[in-house]
């Protein structure tokens, strides 16, 4: 399956409650566009690429002390753990 794609608006809708720890919200924005896309959590999240800078709505929620935005989703959720060493 093709990753979706997210509108520009889409991704700055995603990024914005990420980076304000609008976890209800964000879980509401990331379930409609589940839905709306036939596609999974992992797959929007990481679709959810700013075009500016390169972040993801991880990197802004983490950048921004908010460990829990994922909606029940832990970032090994969005594919395997890779370790240096």
């Amino acid at each position: 399956m093709a990753p979706p794609t997210l509108s520009v608006d889409e991704i700055d809708e995603l990024v914005y409650l990420a980076r304000a720890n609008e976890i209800a919200d964000f879980k509401n924005e990331i379930e409609g566009l589940v839905k709306g896309k036939e596609s999974s959590v992992a797959e929007i999240v990481k679709s959810a690429i700013d075009e500016e800078s390169g972040n993801g709505v991880l990197h802004y929620a983490s950048a921004n002390g908010h460990a829990g935005t994922s909606p029940n989703h832990p970032p090994s959720a969005l594919g395997e753990r890779k370790t240096l060493g």
